[in-house]
C-alpha cells in the first residue's frame, strides 16, 4: 500500500513539476497582455491523463474487464 501511495504522490509531482512552467508563463503573458492558447490545451491534456491514471489505479476493473473479454474472444489467434 506505501509503495502504491508513493508512486501516486511521485505522478502528482512529476506532474506537477511539468504544469507549473505554464502557470508562471500565464503570470507573465497577464503582465504583457499576451495569451496563448496552446499551454492551456496542453494543461487540459496533462490533467485529463493524471486523472485517467489515478481513475485506472483506483478501479483497474474498468479497463481490466474489457481487455480480458476482448482478448477471449481473439483466443483463436493461438
Amino acid at each position: 500500500m506505501f509503495v502504491l501511495l508513493a508512486s501516486s504522490a511521485l505522478t502528482v509531482f512529476a506532474t506537477l513539476r511539468t504544469v507549473w512552467p505554464l502557470f508562471t508563463q500565464r503570470k507573465q503573458a497577464l503582465e504583457t497582455g499576451e495569451i496563448k492558447i496552446v499551454p492551456y490545451l496542453c494543461a487540459a491534456v496533462v490533467v485529463g491523463l493524471v486523472i485517467l491514471a489515478i481513475l485506472v489505479g483506483v478501479f483497474p476493473q474498468f479497463v481490466a474487464d474489457p481487455l480480458i473479454a476482448a482478448l477471449g474472444n481473439a483466443s483463436y489467434l493461438k
